[in-house]
């Protein structure tokens, strides 16, 4: 069901709540899918203003995952603070943040699919925000299959997300790091006690950082929203969180809209579901009349 299940609700990671919290609305834009092979090594230089050469020379290889060592990039990006080279320190800073808040699925080190991700925004506008989602949600699934406590990839947007959710505030913040900085001390907070405390009574349902004109449920031929990201492909029901967007749930989703998907990695075993993928986010189906009238309480039995 691609959801968090508390005892007495349950919430959903949306696509429209992501959007506000990287401030990259898919409006306008079409969304980034990764093509499985390597960026341009002239077109990033180009970008830096780091020599080819250079750059081959800084990669990494290890376990057959190319990338390039953060400190690298720190030291070109004080580099051309140092020369008055702004554009270029943009650029290198751009590609920071990139990995460490957007995709920092390697500690220290900024890996090729990272790069090809920033520079499909650079060249060609295309939003990350499909991509972070899928991270997030292929990450989580992958963690919960192997037992392992740990997450990296996309954690800080996961923080911003889940604090604007569980911690209370006073005051009626514009947007989601407002919110996030407008929330109590975060390092007090005991998040075990406190999630295990929660009930669908003292969560924030509706963050209210902008009207949601509608919400996307359904992309093409496939019931709910195909995801793809630079890990794999993965999918999520909608209809379960519309709540957090400030509609009623009127019942249980269909069976078929909750049928999950996953496809481990982007080689070519997968091609014919990435490119289903990708012709389904051409017809992008959008709900607002059907959904409108906003509630506070859940109508049935299903939560």
């Amino acid at each position: 069901m691609r959801c968090f299940t508390f005892r007495d609700f349950q919430l959903v990671l949306m696509l429209e709540e992501f959007e506000k919290i990287v401030k990259c609305p898919l409006r306008g834009t079409k969304p980034f899918f990764p093509l499985g092979h390597s960026p341009s090594m002239p077109r990033l230089s180009k970008v830096m203003g780091i020599s080819v050469t250079e750059l081959r020379e800084k990669e990494v290889n290890r376990n057959g995952v190319r990338s390039f060592p953060k400190k690298f990039m720190e030291h070109k990006a004080r580099e051309c603070a140092s020369k008055r080279e702004w554009r270029y320190f943009m650029s290198i800073l751009a590609l920071l943040i990139y990995g460490v808040v957007l995709f920092p699925s390697m500690i220290d080190r900024i890996d090729l699919a990272t790069v090809d991700t920033f520079l499909a925004y650079y060249y060609r506008c295309e939003s990350p925000v499909v991509a972070i989602l899928a991270d997030v949600y292929y990450t989580l699934d992958l963690s919960w299959e192997k037992k392992s406590t740990r997450v990296i990839c996309c954690l800080p947007t996961l923080y911003v997300w889940m604090v604007s959710h569980f911690v209370m505030h006073n005051g009626r913040p514009t947007s989601p790091l407002e919110d996030f900085c407008m929330a109590p001390d975060k390092s007090k907070i005991n998040w075990e006690e406190l999630l295990a405390s929660m009930i669908g009574s003292t969560i924030c349902w509706f963050l209210r950082w902008e009207e949601v004109p509608n919400v996307l449920c359904r992309c093409g031929a496939f019931p709910n929203i195909p995801l793809m990201g630079t890990k794999g492909c993965v999918n999520y029901n909608p209809m379960l969180g519309i709540k957090q967007l400030g509609y009623p749930i009127n019942g249980p989703p269909s069976n078929g809209a909750i049928q999950p998907f996953i496809a481990r990695g982007l080689n070519k075993e997968h091609l014919g579901l990435h490119q289903q993928i990708r012709k389904a986010w051409d017809s992008p189906n959008r709900r607002d009349k059907e959904l409108r009238k906003k509630d506070e309480g859940v109508v049935g039995s299903y939560p």
